[in-house]
């Protein structure tokens, strides 16, 4: 090669490496938005498929006296109200990542397993992504975020699984 043409060649070399030292890692955080903004869907999916769940039950729970806001439903309760052949409907109680969705009681807001969180965590900045921290009315703040965080480190040190 002449040494003109390794110049440019070097040159076009060296821009290119420095184009993708700046575009990889953008790339890389919209891939984890896009996943992050999925399952915050995928848990507004389950959220709803809750609230058809219990108004379908709801006078079942009133003749024996129960309160629906302590009954936590399982998987199989909600998949009949989730659309037939989605993903989140075959997903068997796992969210976009592969990790478990964990089921709430009704009186308490459905939020990412705390892996998912962790995951997702450089994409999201944190803890705020995933609640509507500091909107009137709402009951989900970095506290409790921290919580269940703490449950699941508890539980996993105990080997049990975190309700």
């Amino acid at each position: 090669m002449k040494p003109k043409r390794l110049k440019i060649w070097l040159v076009a070399m060296v821009l290119t490496a420095l184009v993708l030292t700046v575009a990889v890692p953008s790339f890389i955080r919209a891939r984890k938005r896009a996943q992050a903004s999925t399952i915050l869907q995928e848990l507004r999916q389950i959220d709803a498929a809750r609230d058809q769940y219990a108004l379908e039950h709801d006078a079942q729970w009133r003749k024996e006296g129960r309160d629906y806001f302590h009954i936590t439903p399982g998987w199989n309760d909600l998949t009949p109200f989730l659309k037939p052949g989605s993903h989140l409907a075959m997903s068997g109680g796992k969210d976009s990542l592969g990790n478990p969705i964990e089921l709430e009681p009704y009186s308490e807001r459905l939020l990412p397993s705390i892996k998912t969180v962790d995951a997702l965590a450089d994409a999201t900045g944190g803890d705020r992504f995933w609640g509507c921290c500091g909107d009137p009315g709402c009951d989900v703040t970095p506290e409790k975020l921290a919580e269940k965080r703490r449950k699941a480190q508890a539980a996993a040190s105990t080997n049990k699984v975190p309700h």
